[in-house]
């Protein structure tokens, strides 16, 4: 029995389930991020924005009221609050993309593991997932599977092995 192979099957394991809850938080940022976009967008469109001082910018000095080619300057506090808007909008959306270059890395990083645990069967995952995705001792494990403790190193082993002579057989993780 190879150990380092099979601790290498082991940390394979335990950084998939790590990534894969990194994808779901991942996600949830997402959509967050894009509830901010929606509400920027629908900002914009309404013209739902909050000027820095609107008496400011409402300007009834003489030199203004008189003259018909400058622009005013609630005009001109409009247009900075509508940019300071859009830059926040584009900020978002750069982030987005980010985000979703993050998720679309992590499951390319995974895609190869998840092949090997389809070749598993039911009982074969629950332990999988209750050993490397919960980090369950084998007391606690025992009680959740009805299993002593024996037959469950026995039976994790057995995977272990079999996940071993699977990525020996495809070359895959150095093997």
């Amino acid at each position: 029995m190879d150990i380092k192979a099979n601790r290498k099957i082991e940390e394979v394991l335990y950084e998939y389930y790590r990534k894969k809850k990194r994808i779901d938080s991942l996600k949830s940022k997402l959509i967050r991020i894009d509830n901010r976009i929606e509400r920027l967008r629908k900002d914009i469109k309404e013209c739902n924005v909050e000027l820095d001082n609107p008496l400011k910018a409402i300007d009834y000095s003489r030199e203004y009221v008189k003259s018909n080619s400058i622009v005013s300057s609630i005009e001109r506090e409009l247009d900075m609050a509508v940019d300071r808007i859009m830059r926040e909008l584009e900020l978002n959306l750069k982030e987005k993309y980010k985000v979703k270059g993050k998720i679309m890395n992590l499951e390319k990083q995974i895609e190869n593991t998840e092949a090997l645990l389809q070749k598993l069967n039911e009982e074969e995952l629950r332990i999988i997932e209750l050993r490397y995705n919960k980090e369950l001792s084998y007391r606690q494990m025992e009680e959740e599977l009805f299993m002593a403790r024996s037959t469950l190193q026995r039976r994790k082993d057995k995977i272990i092995r079999s996940l071993v002579y699977e990525t020996n057989k495809m070359g895959k993780y150095g093997g």
